[in-house]
Order: structure tokens, then C-alpha cells, then sequence
């Protein structure tokens, strides 16, 4: 009986390891972000470049990424034009952004303008803890997958993915960060960070990727050395933007 019962429960942690190793990232999860940059001004050939993602909450679409990706002039802006990258061009849009009412919270939510759902990517509702499963997708260093075929992915290039675990939950200037054990490369910025939220059975945006990491580099002798660290912003701040914009 003792050697049936350790037979079941070996077999019992072998399912589960199996079902963490094949779990992947979703095309709802790739399809959902987007590469983007956004001129300076109206008429600048000078650009800040970003990552974003389009989330649905609320019933409502919203695009997501950091507040640094905006450049300074624009932060105030009522509207700001940006572009996401389409089929080997850049499309136009113009969008009214929208920032927590703490300054310091880097991030950025624009309301998109379509009623009907454009996007299966959601926000996280499961407990993350330190050594949970964590992606980042985004376009480092301006890499993209570019499609051979314009009609997959309607033309849009796919981001490049990331993964390691939540090295640590800190709160700073009463924002939240999750310590992500993942080097962040320059555009990676805005991108969100996604693990698997068991309470929906579904991949969620649990955090947004911010340059802004807290104590991510050394410095000594002027020099600047990563620590392997990227820090990302708690979706839980995106969720407050969105309640005071009602």
C-alpha cells in the first residue's frame, strides 16, 4: 500500500511539472503587442521608441505602455500622435493619454476608440508571488520578427519573448514593482510582463516594463554594470488610471 501510494504521488508531481513545461505563451499573448514610437513633435523626424500592448478591461480597449516612452514636451498634451508599426510602414493615430495621479507611476493609458473587442490580452487577477513564472515580450534594442507573409499577423511584427521568474515585490514611493530576474534591453520599454492566471485560465498583463528600474545598476569608477534585473510596474496602477479616468 506505502509503495502505491508513493508510485501515485511521483506520478502525481510528474503531471504537474509536465503541465508547467509545456505551458506556453499564446498567440493572443504575441498578436497584442505592438512596436511604437511616437515623434516629438507634429512634424519631428526625431522619435521616442517603445513597446505597448492592447489590453481588454471593462469592456473598454485600452493601450498600455510606460510613461517614459512619451517624450517630456508631450507628457501634458490633451492628445498625442503616435505610431504603431503596420505591414513595413508606420500607421498614424491620435489619442489622449492618461497618467496616475502619482507622477512617479510609469505608465501610460490611452482608450482606444473601437466598441467592439480588438483584443484577447487581459489584466492579471491571480496572486503573483517571488518565483512565479514571468515573460516580458517586446521588440529589444528595435529587433522584430517581421512576417514573410503580410496577411499573417495583419502585417504586424511579432515581439520577441523572455522568461524567468519574480526575483522580488518591492514598493517604492507607494508603487509597486515586481524584480524580475530578466535584462530588460532598451525598447523593451512599455512591454508588458505576462504570467499565467490560473484563477481565469487564461495568460495576463500582470505588470509594465519600465526603464525606471530601482537599484538595477551599479555604478563604480563611472561606469554602469547590469545587475540582471528588470523591474516592472503593477498592473494594479494600471487598473487605478483606468478607474480615474471614469
Amino acid at each position: 500500500m506505502k509503495k502505491i501510494l508513493l508510485l501515485t504521488s511521483f506520478l502525481l508531481v510528474v503531471s504537474i511539472c509536465k503541465g508547467q513545461l509545456w505551458r506556453q505563451l499564446t498567440s493572443d499573448c504575441f498578436q497584442n503587442v505592438y512596436y511604437l514610437r511616437i515623434p516629438i513633435s507634429p512634424d519631428s523626424i526625431i522619435y521616442s521608441y517603445g513597446s505597448c500592448s492592447i489590453i481588454y478591461y471593462d469592456s473598454t480597449n485600452y493601450l498600455i505602455s510606460a510613461k517614459h516612452v512619451v517624450p517630456n514636451n508631450l507628457v501634458f498634451k490633451d492628445s498625442i500622435g503616435i505610431e504603431l508599426f503596420q505591414s513595413d510602414q508606420w500607421e498614424h493615430i491620435t489619442l489622449q493619454p492618461h497618467y496616475h495621479l502619482n507622477e512617479n507611476v510609469d505608465i501610460v493609458v490611452f482608450k482606444l476608440p473601437w466598441e467592439e473587442q480588438v483584443s484577447n490580452l487581459y489584466l492579471h487577477e491571480d496572486i503573483i508571488r517571488i518565483s512565479s513564472d514571468a515573460y516580458i515580450l517586446g521588440f529589444p534594442n528595435h529587433m522584430k520578427t517581421a512576417p514573410k507573409n503580410q496577411e499573417f499577423n495583419n502585417g504586424l511584427p511579432l515581439p520577441f519573448a523572455k522568461k524567468g521568474v519574480v526575483s522580488g515585490i518591492i514598493t517604492e514611493n507607494n508603487i509597486s514593482y515586481f524584480i524580475l530576474d530578466i535584462i530588460g534591453n532598451k525598447v523593451y520599454s512599455g512591454g508588458p510582463s505576462l504570467n499565467f492566471d490560473n484563477k481565469n485560465n487564461r495568460w495576463a498583463v500582470f505588470g509594465i516594463i519600465s526603464q525606471r528600474i530601482p537599484n538595477a545598476l551599479i555604478k563604480n569608477d563611472s561606469n554602469y554594470y547590469e545587475t540582471g534585473f528588470t523591474a516592472t510596474v503593477n498592473s494594479q496602477h494600471i487598473k487605478e488610471i483606468i478607474e480615474s479616468m471614469k
